[in-house]
């Protein structure tokens, strides 16, 4: 017994079954293609920025009387308000030591943000800006960030858009895909 398969328009035919439908065949990417999908991640992660906060050291005055404005800095994100303060999650590493900080929102407005409580065991802070301090356009930008959880199901090779610092300067994004699952941190989460 033998069979022939045969192209019939958009499907294979081999006797009485159908092998594949033009719905099975995907098409080449074109360099198109990527072009579109990298303007989508880069909106994408325009939405993400709306959330990130610039939390850096207050400027100082130099002994030769210059303004010095290159101190330690890091991002965080907006993680919530208690209806007084917006309350910005960072690492609190690279700032510490510092309890008033100039935070930068996404359209460039700077006010003063104030260390709430760092949490040793993560190295994590919150930080609070003064609702009222915040005008409104700038209220009116920015966004809330979703925390996950480290006991998420995501699989390696999941998407994803790393934004804030990950390059080691600011405002860059990183595309990539989760790569490991399974390295355990003994952390409280």
């Amino acid at each position: 017994p033998w069979s022939m398969t045969t192209i019939i328009g958009t499907a294979a035919v081999s006797g009485n079954q159908v092998l594949a439908t033009s719905d099975d065949v995907k098409p080449e990417l074109e360099l198109e293609d990527y072009r579109l999908l990298y303007k989508k991640l880069y909106a994408l992660s325009v939405e993400f920025n709306k959330s990130m906060v610039l939390l850096s050291e207050k400027p100082s005055i130099m002994a030769n009387g210059e303004i010095n404005l290159d101190g330690n800095n890091t991002y965080g994100i907006i993680v919530d308000d208690n209806s007084y303060e917006l309350l910005i999650l960072a690492d609190s590493g690279k700032i510490s030591g510092l309890d008033i900080l100039d935070a930068k929102f996404c359209n460039g407005d700077v006010v003063e943000a104030t260390l709430k409580k760092v949490d040793i065991e993560t190295g994590l802070g919150i930080y609070a800006v003064k609702l009222s301090d915040i005008s409104d356009t700038t209220q009116k930008e920015y966004t809330y960030s979703a925390l996950g959880s480290s006991l998420s199901t995501v699989l390696n090779g999941t998407p994803v858009v790393a934004v804030g610092n990950p390059l080691g300067n600011g405002s860059s994004v990183c595309y990539g895909a989760v790569t490991s699952t399974d390295i355990i941190a003994e952390r409280t989460d």
